[in-house]
This record gives structure tokens, sequence and C-alpha cells, in this order.
């Protein structure tokens, strides 16, 4: 493995991350489902947008999604 990407709500927990990572000796990011996709700030509050992102990882995969993907 290249790397780890973990997400949902438990990513979030402190050390989580570098445990993980010391103990399989992998690198280990969180994942930003928003990292290519642009937000408008005048109608979402980016803040929250950027607290709450690893909880909507599949919601963003399922909006990205193809009609017959």
């Amino acid at each position: 493995l290249d790397k780890i990407v973990v997400s949902g709500g438990a990513s979030s927990t402190p050390g989580l991350v570098v445990l993980l990572g010391g103990r399989l000796n992998t690198p280990v990011e969180v994942m930003d489902p928003f990292r290519n996709i642009t937000v408008n700030s005048k109608r979402f509050d980016i803040d929250y947008i950027s607290n709450q992102a690893v909880n909507f990882a599949v919601a963003v995969g399922l909006a990205v999604r193809e009609e017959d993907d």
C-alpha cells in the first residue's frame, strides 16, 4: 500500500491517524471529499463544511456519479 485514507466520524478520533500509521507502517491521511469541489461560500458555511467533510464522503461520492455508474 502507498497510503491509507480514512473517512467517517471515527476518523476524527484524536490520535487515530498517527496510531494507524505507526502500527501499519504506512502513511495515513483523513479524506477530504471536497478537495476537488468548489463550494460557494455565500451559500454554505465553509468552516462547517471543512469540519464535517469526513462525514460527507459517501454523499459526495454518490453526488458525483454519472447516470450509468
